[in-house]
């Protein structure tokens, strides 16, 4: 039987979209019986202080919890985690030393637009996302313009919504909305630059092209589990 990397995931922010990602690991594999399906060792851990909070209000870092999540899935087996949610990214970029190898799921997900050809795209993500830049600074770099989300508490509603799976009606609503408000300002595509947009929005449902950091980071993980 072939040799591959353990997937271990960091997760549980929220519980809904770990379950959403761990499903698209296994749509990313064309597998004929259980033993093509890659090796995942899941750590959801919904009770650390909220990412959010911790930027906007300066409450409790979530990083002294990460790094003892990531602790866990390297005993537990682990060869590299990933973590379901760009809000994450921003706290994980501070940690000087992580116990695994990792796989950054905002670099692969800019990596992919910028090798395609776009020129203006919409980024759809939450508050820490959007003001920390975490894609824009890139993308900008790249030459491709970039129209920032600029109804953040939809965004907010909308998240939660998936979050709690409730209002969903709603909140597919709101994506609806805000992803034809880039279609106006001219953007060819947009980024689900959260792991709980997807739930709300398929991705064929929208208006507009759609990068899901979600989907392309699940591909990645398959492609390096095979990279031993």
């Amino acid at each position: 039987m072939e040799k591959t990397k353990v997937i271990g995931v960091l997760g549980g922010y929220g519980p809904y979209a770990t379950n959403d990602f761990y499903k698209l690991i296994l749509n990313a594999v064309n597998a004929k019986k259980d033993w093509d399906y890659p090796h995942v060792i899941i750590d959801s851990n919904p009770k650390i202080p909220s990412r959010a909070r911790a930027y906007l209000f300066n409450e409790e870092s979530p990083i002294p919890y990460m790094i003892e999540g990531i602790e866990r899935l390297k005993n537990a087996g682990a060869d590299f985690f990933i973590c379901p949610c760009n809000t994450a990214h921003y706290f994980l970029r501070q940690i000087k030393q992580l116990p695994l190898p990792f796989l950054d799921m905002v670099t692969i997900t800019l990596d992919k637009i910028c090798n395609d050809n776009v020129k203006k795209i919409g980024i759809l993500g939450s508050e820490v996302t959007v003001l920390t830049n975490l894609y824009k600074e890139k993308l900008n770099q790249n030459n491709i313009e970039v129209e920032n989300v600029d109804r953040l508490e939809d965004v907010r509603f909308i998240i939660e919504a998936a979050k709690q799976n409730k209002n969903l009606v709603e909140a597919k609503n709101l994506m609806l909305s805000l992803i034809n408000d880039f279609k106006i300002k001219g953007a060819e595509a947009v980024i689900y630059a959260c792991t709980e947009l997807p739930i709300i929005l398929p991705i064929n449902e929208s208006p507009l092209r759609v990068y899901d950091s979600s989907s392309i980071l699940a591909t990645e993980a398959i492609n390096y589990t095979k990279i031993v």
